[in-house]
């Protein structure tokens, strides 16, 4: 049986650790229970963000679950893979909420399609980012095989700050015009080389007759450069003067 990430018990929305409690106690996802998560809260005029947390920690089924009393909640990734008729408002609402934290310079760390949630209740539309690191290591834990899907596919490590919420911005539009994934390798560590290479499709040939303006927005979002990539294959982080970099634009840059 597939592993959960998240679910809700009795009640309560929890993720799990995807750690038994002798392992979570050897680990220092103990102390991330007070990491800090974004709602963001969106009406037809305004975007308002606040932050929360998970409520405490608890064992079910020999695992350790974070728990919160977030209720009403609807996985971005179950919305991507099984598109209904919400899904293009949950996708126009969370492209606004990441347009608002790039314009008001937000501080925040991203989560992918598995820790992103919707809720609409009254008229007024929230959507809500698990805590990202600790997202990151529960899905690492939980599901290693659907990792990527989750969660790699859509962050860059090594982008901060907006850099980093434009990447996932341009991965999210790219996504929803296109139905794929600019980056679909699975495993991590090739990803990693593509994003390095700058190898996926531009959208202009993709999409036949696309506003060019647009599709360079989202494509340029793709091709960020962090200060320092993780270099494909090792556990270690290079500047990125360091890297010999295939994609022909820099190739083409370090010309002149």
């Amino acid at each position: 049986m597939e592993k959960l990430i998240t679910a809700f018990i009795d009640s309560k929305f929890v993720l799990f650790s995807g750690l038994d409690p002798d392992g979570f106690a050897k680990t220092y996802m103990s102390r991330l229970t007070d990491e800090n998560g974004i709602i963001f809260t969106l009406t037809d005029e305004r975007v308002s963000h606040e932050y929360w947390h998970f409520d405490e920690t608890k064992t079910y089924e020999n695992q350790v679950i974070y728990c919160s009393s977030l209720s009403g909640l609807q996985s971005f990734y179950e919305v991507l893979n099984s598109p209904s008729a919400e899904t293009k408002n949950f996708i126009n609402a969370l492209l606004r909420c990441l347009d608002y934290a790039v314009e008001t310079g937000l501080e925040t760390s991203l989560c992918g399609a598995g820790g992103i949630f919707c809720r609409i209740e009254d008229g007024v539309t929230q959507v809500i980012f698990l805590p990202p690191e600790l997202f990151e290591q529960s899905a690492m834990n939980t599901n290693p095989v659907k990792y990527s899907e989750l969660q790699g596919k859509f962050i860059r490590k090594g982008l901060k700050g907006a850099d980093a919420v434009r990447f996932t911005r341009s991965v999210i539009a790219y996504r929803a015009l296109t139905g794929s994934m600019p980056y679909s390798e699975n495993d991590t560590f090739k990803r990693q080389a593509d994003y390095i290479d700058a190898d996926f499709i531009p959208l202009e040939l993709i999409i036949n007759g696309i506003d060019p303006e647009l599709a360079s927005s989202i494509d340029a979002g793709l091709i960020i450069e962090p200060e320092f990539e993780p270099v494909p294959g090792e556990k270690r982080f290079q500047s990125k003067g360091d890297i010999k970099r295939r994609n022909p634009i820099n190739n083409e840059e370090e010309k002149h």
